[in-house]
């Protein structure tokens, strides 16, 4: 694999918990670091969400002497696991919910589209420019009703699916630990 496809990040922590909980630091502490808004791993999230073509994820966390033990990496990764397994499986859920309100609202929206056209075609008038712009918003509204279901069953979709494909990348992600 070349380095292009391999996403490598160095993140200091102040202890092993802050990688998959948010830190109790403030910017005001020299410790704050450009990660520290967040748990670890969703700032490593966040790095994969604008770049989805690497293949493979190394980290190395550096903490502090008294925060590593023996085992600690291996710890870390079965830790990984878990919390990508979670992860998965809650946007698993949010993909079957989309598609569920997705083609409920899709049905609404295209007895809304068939009647905002039809109200279009009622109130057409050749003769009257107030008709005739109010005709024109009517068939607009119809077929933007159809907006929002469409995005929902393509758009959100598919960035529910970035995220799991960022997610079944993590969890196999690489882990050194270092002081």
């Amino acid at each position: 694999m070349s380095n292009r496809d391999v996403f490598e990040i160095t993140l200091k922590l102040n202890n092993k918990e802050a990688f998959f909980k948010k830190p109790k630091i403030t910017p005001f502490s020299p410790d704050y670091q450009i990660h520290s808004y967040t748990s670890g791993i969703e700032f490593i999230s966040d790095e994969l969400y604008a770049d989805t073509s690497y293949k493979r994820v190394h980290v190395t966390l550096i903490l502090p002497e008294n925060e590593t033990e023996a085992g600690l990496e291996q710890d870390v990764k079965v830790a990984v696991k878990r919390y990508c397994g979670g992860r998965l499986k809650n946007i698993e859920h949010d993909i079957q919910a989309t598609r569920w309100r997705g083609i409920r609202a899709l049905f609404v929206s295209f007895i809304a589209l068939f009647v905002f056209i039809g109200a279009s075609k009622l109130v057409h008038d050749d003769n009257s420019l107030i008709l005739q712009v109010v005709s024109e918003g009517l068939s607009v509204a119809g077929w933007v009703a159809l907006w929002f279901p469409l995005e929902l069953l393509s758009f959100t979709v598919w960035q529910h699916r970035l995220e799991k494909k960022i997610y079944t990348l993590l969890m196999e992600m690489d882990v050194t630990i270092r002081v």
